[in-house]
C-alpha cells in the first residue's frame, strides 16, 4: 500500500512537469498559457510557437507519461500502471507548480496507451488524429482518441485486467471534462482550426 501511495505521488509530480510551459519560455520567453487558447499542451504550442516546437511538447508529454507507466509496471504490474497513469495525467492537467493550470492530457494518454499496447495505440492515433487533421479540428481527433481508449481497454483486457479498464474510463472522462469548451464550440461550429489563416 505504501508503495502505491508513493507511486501516485511520484507520478503526479512527473505529470506536473509542463513541457509546453518550458518550451514556451525557452523558445520565445513567453508563458504559453497567456497566448492562443491558454492551454499548456501540444495544440496550443503548435499555434503559438510553431509545428516544430509543438512536436517537442508532444514528445515531452508523451515521454513523461510513458516513464510513469513504466515505473508503475515495475513497482506493481498492471495495477501500478493504472495508478501511475491516472496520477500522471492528473498532474499534467492540474500541476501544482503552475497554479493548477495545465494541459488536457492527450499526449500523456497516448504515451500511457503506447506503453500498454503500442500497436493498437499507433493504429488508433493515426485513424483518430488523421480524421481530426483532415477536417481541421485537432480537438475532434482528441475526442475520438479518448473515446477509443476505454473501448480498446474493454476489448483487450476484459475481464482479466479490470484495473486498466477502470483507469481507461477515468482518463477518458477527465479528457472529456478538459475538452468541455471545445465540445461546445464544435457543436456551435465556432471551434478554432489547428492551422489558423494568416
Amino acid at each position: 500500500m505504501i508503495n502505491y501511495i508513493g507511486l501516485a505521488i511520484v507520478s503526479y509530480f512527473i505529470g506536473c512537469f509542463s513541457f509546453a510551459i518550458l518550451v514556451g519560455k525557452l523558445a520565445k520567453n513567453i508563458d504559453i498559457r497567456k497566448h492562443g487558447s491558454g492551454n499548456a499542451g501540444t495544440t496550443n504550442a503548435i499555434r503559438v510557437l510553431g509545428a516544430s516546437y509543438g512536436v517537442l511538447v508532444f514528445i515531452g508529454d508523451f515521454g513523461k507519461a510513458f516513464l510513469a507507466a513504466w515505473l508503475g509496471n515495475r513497482l506493481g504490474g498492471y495495477l501500478g500502471v493504472a495508478i501511475a497513469a491516472f496520477y500522471v495525467v492528473l498532474g499534467h492537467d492540474f500541476p501544482i507548480f503552475h497554479k493548477f493550470q495545465g494541459g488536457k492530457g492527450i499526449a500523456c494518454t497516448v504515451g500511457i496507451c503506447a506503453f500498454i499496447n503500442p500497436l493498437m495505440t499507433l493504429i488508433s492515433f493515426i485513424f483518430c488524429f488523421g480524421i481530426g487533421l483532415a477536417i481541421g479540428y485537432i480537438s475532434l481527433g482528441s475526442l475520438l482518441f479518448l473515446t477509443a481508449v476505454p473501448i480498446g481497454a474493454i476489448i483487450y483486457y476484459w475481464p482479466a485486467n479490470i484495473e486498466l479498464i477502470i483507469v481507461a474510463f477515468l482518463i477518458s472522462g477527465l479528457g472529456f471534462y478538459r475538452h468541455g469548451e471545445n465540445i461546445k464550440r464544435l457543436k456551435n461550429g465556432t471551434e478554432n482550426k489547428i492551422w489558423r489563416k494568416k
